[in-house]
């Protein structure tokens, strides 16, 4: 039974501060980003807060959530 992570703007951020925001990747896999953290992360970056624009990782549309791809990936 394969499982969905969903990660809030808090992880996301305090991940990217130390420099390991490769690791979500690495641990999960397929990472669910719900439209409304994006949102927040956005404005987060825009108020200048250290975020990630892109998580190293292409954003996909799937069930009106945003879902971390590695580049290249289907």
């Amino acid at each position: 039974m394969s499982k969905k992570v969903f990660l809030n703007t808090s992880p996301i951020q305090y991940i990217h501060q130390l420099g390991l925001i490769h690791i979500i990747k690495e641990l999960f896999g397929r990472v669910y980003v719900p439209a409304e953290v994006h949102e927040e992360l956005n404005s987060g970056r825009k108020e200048g807060i250290e975020l990630p624009k892109h998580f190293g990782f292409h954003l996909a549309h799937e069930h009106k959530s945003l879902i971390l791809k590695k580049a290249g990936e289907e």
